[in-house]
């Protein structure tokens, strides 16, 4: 994973907790067992778009896609999608 997932699964797994959702709670709610949330948690698993839209949804939580532009001296400039 790199350090953008991380991240990213890392902010996920907060708002469970803060939530009080536990890993069992929302295995049972994404129909999957509760090992593949413990694996996506602790970085040993990529979870798909569609596990992540799900959990997403499970966690009422919405993300919004902004565009970044980044100028590097003499190239041209790069828009990266977060």
């Amino acid at each position: 994973m790199n350090n953008s997932t991380i991240d990213f699964v890392n902010k996920i797994k907060s708002i469970r907790k803060e939530k009080g959702l536990s890993q069992i709670e929302l295995a049972k709610r994404c129909h999957v067992p509760q090992s593949t949330i413990g694996r996506i948690e602790n970085h040993s698993m990529n979870p798909s778009l569609d596990m992540v839209i799900s959990i997403l949804n499970i966690l009422n939580v919405n993300i919004e896609l902004t565009e970044n532009a980044k100028v590097i001296k003499g190239y041209d400039v790069f828009v990266y999608l977060y």
